[in-house]
């Protein structure tokens, strides 16, 4: 019991000061003491400071090693990515956890919900499943960026149509138009024109409609 009433001393003091490993070996830094009594306490604690210190250091190398491991056989899909089913007061189904999530968020699979949850994206949810590889992340992916070179292929395929009518004609021609809703019944109308030197103009206002 002793040993683990000087224990929880030592964290005490290293949270209560955010004591660090100083610059120099065997040295330690940290802020000011509350009085002088608490200071010679930490002066006689070093070197237990020091050794919990190391010892924090090793196992948070420890699981950072453990976490790197983990997303390399995830990537390599060596590893399956499960789902774990939440029930929550404000969200119940399948959530991301672990490693996975990062990974999947950063992929655009996943998105966080908010309160620490993380969730698969509704698109590819029946896709995916409960239990899925990196592979068929990676297809995801792969379909994903095909269709943005479609798109941007056929956005520019539009602007060169747009641009030589308006050459042709001597005046700015419409590129495209874009509604975002505003409420149930006012949106935001966005025009894009398109000038025959090849300039475009954006030009938004307000407009009524139902839903």
């Amino acid at each position: 019991m002793e040993k683990e009433e000087r224990e929880k001393e030592i964290r005490r003091m290293v949270a209560r000061y955010n004591i660090q490993v100083g610059p120099q070996p065997g040295t330690i830094k940290l802020e000011q003491p509350d009085s002088e009594e608490e200071a010679q306490r930490i002066r006689a604690a070093k070197p237990e400071i020091l050794a919990y210190l190391e010892n924090q250091k090793r196992a948070e190398e420890d699981i950072q090693r453990k976490e790197e491991e983990e997303k390399r056989e995830i990537l390599e899909s060596k590893k399956a990515i499960e789902l774990v089913f939440h029930d929550g007061e404000y969200f119940q189904g399948w959530e991301v956890i672990g490693t996975a999530r990062e990974l999947l968020e950063k992929a655009g699979i996943a998105e966080s919900l908010g309160g620490g949850i993380s969730a698969i994206k509704t698109e590819y949810q029946d896709r995916l499943g409960q239990k899925f590889f990196w592979a068929d992340v990676e297809k995801i992916i792969q379909e994903k960026d095909e269709e943005k070179r479609e798109k941007e292929a056929a956005e520019k395929r539009l602007f060169e149509e747009k641009l030589a009518e308006a050459t042709r004609v001597g005046e700015k021609v419409l590129l495209g138009t874009q509604h975002e809703w505003l409420d149930d019944t006012r949106y935001l109308l966005s025009q894009v024109w398109v000038f025959p030197d090849g300039k475009i103009q954006i030009i938004k206002y307000e407009s009524q409609n139902e839903r």
